[in-house]
């Protein structure tokens, strides 16, 4: 819907104000229905949300090691077991992805970490 707020005051608040009660509260219904307009009006605007992600550079900071047997877990992003000799990072705050899941989330899509939303440039930056 493209309209224009003048055009949108013209149709709805056209006529003056007259002394009578009713014809208050028929501007006030009136008033009333253009707010609620207006509200699905701008409610139907989408706010793009700025994406924060970190650099390649920056992701090569972090902590990447060899997986061994030594510990039975699962990746909270693609929800598989770690395979014994497969790369997997460890975030500063602690947990482990696999490499490849952790780096499209945080080169791609977030700079929190997927678990406990600890921003990662904090520890990148000390």
């Amino acid at each position: 819907m493209n309209l224009h707020l003048d055009e949108f005051y013209f149709m709805h608040f056209e006529r003056p104000l007259r002394s009578s009660i009713q014809d208050f509260y028929d501007y006030v219904d009136n008033f009333l229905q253009c707010y609620i307009e207006l509200t699905f009006i701008l409610s139907e605007i989408v706010f793009e949300d700025v994406k924060v992600i970190l650099n390649e550079k920056d992701f090569e900071k972090l902590t990447c090691f060899e997986y061994t047997d030594n510990f039975k877990d699962t990746c909270q992003i693609c929800l598989e077991d770690y395979q014994e000799n497969r790369i997997v990072v460890k975030t500063p705050c602690n947990h482990i992805f696999h490499k490849k899941c952790i780096k499209k989330w945080f080169c791609d899509t977030n700079v929190k970490c997927p678990l406990c939303r600890e921003d990662i440039r904090t520890f990148l930056s000390s």
